[in-house]
């Protein structure tokens, strides 16, 4: 098995960084999948995964137009792929440096082999006289063939509705003033564009609305303005879809380690899942929420 990769755009590098740390909030350990065309980072605990009764998260990285090379050999010709084992806080905090260093002429992430396998980034910076470069050998663990079918993508069911979600510091300073006020957050949307997050607790009752958000159509996994909203709206004008989350969970997949992304869509699947899509440029982060008290 070979892995290498170069990257040498810095906003890609901070990027990657971002994407590692808001990971770190989900679980200690991920499984880091290299293909032919792509990286995914799906949630390591295939139990927690695969509940209903948890966060999934995953996250992909094309190889194109990100990195300048790219080479991989899998474990064999018919399962061209790697499978490892990491913790993103690890390699997050390796490349934490990088947010804000503005001297940075490019990463290099390398599968290597010193006393036990490691993913090995050498990030390497501009100088008048030299190019310095700092490593960082992280230790991974090699999942075998026979686990494989446990990291694929989650499986999501389908959606009742998606919008556009509001700009992304609006919403992390809506939910920044209600945390307090209750452990649950109620999420509300309808086909005529409105969101509503609202808590409601035994003394206090907080609602805040958004207008005018585009819905879409997520349907076969492309996004896309949906074409038949004026249609669901005149046959029903006032059908809304809900979702009861835990506060904590969704304040930690909003983190402060996400930047502005290119595109941010909510989806809900009516009183059992928040599905939360983030996109930066061809990169995307993916969180699946259950609602509180979903057993299965």
């Amino acid at each position: 098995m070979k892995f290498r990769a170069k990257a040498v755009d810095l906003v890609f590098i901070r990027t990657f960084s971002q994407l590692l740390s808001a990971l770190s909030r989900c679980s200690r350990n991920f499984v880091l999948r290299i293909t032919p065309d792509k990286l995914i980072f799906v949630l390591s605990d295939k139990e927690a995964a695969n509940a209903a009764s948890s966060v999934s998260a995953w996250g992909e990285i094309p190889r194109d137009p990100y990195f300048s090379e790219y080479a991989m050999e899998g474990v064999s010709p018919e399962d061209n792929e790697i499978y490892l084992e990491i913790s993103p806080e690890k390699i997050a905090g390796c490349l934490s440096t990088l947010r804000s260093s503005h001297n940075v002429a490019g990463l290099k992430i390398k599968l290597t082999k010193k006393f036990v396998p490691c993913l090995t980034f050498e990030t390497e910076f501009q100088s008048i006289n030299s190019t310095p470069t700092c490593v960082h050998d992280v230790p991974v663990v090699l999942v075998v063939r026979r686990m494989w079918s446990h990291y694929q993508d989650p499986d999501v069911p389908p959606f009742d509705i998606s919008v556009g979600m509001p700009e992304l510091k609006m919403v992390r300073l809506a939910l920044d003033r209600m945390k307090n006020l209750g452990p649950r957050l109620t999420i509300r949307a309808s086909r005529q564009g409105k969101l509503s997050l609202s808590v409601d607790s035994y003394n206090v009752k907080c609602t805040v609305k958004f207008n005018d958000l585009r819905v879409y159509d997520l349907s076969d996994g492309d996004v896309q303005e949906s074409e038949n909203v004026e249609e669901d709206i005149t046959q029903n004008p006032n059908v809304q879809f809900s979702v009861e989350v835990d506060m904590k969970t969704i304040i930690q997949t909003i983190s402060s380690d996400l930047q502005k992304p290119s595109n941010f869509i909510g989806s809900l699947c009516d009183t059992r899942r928040l599905h939360l899509y983030f996109l930066y440029g061809d990169i995307s982060l993916q969180y699946s929420i259950p609602s509180v008290g979903v057993d299965s």
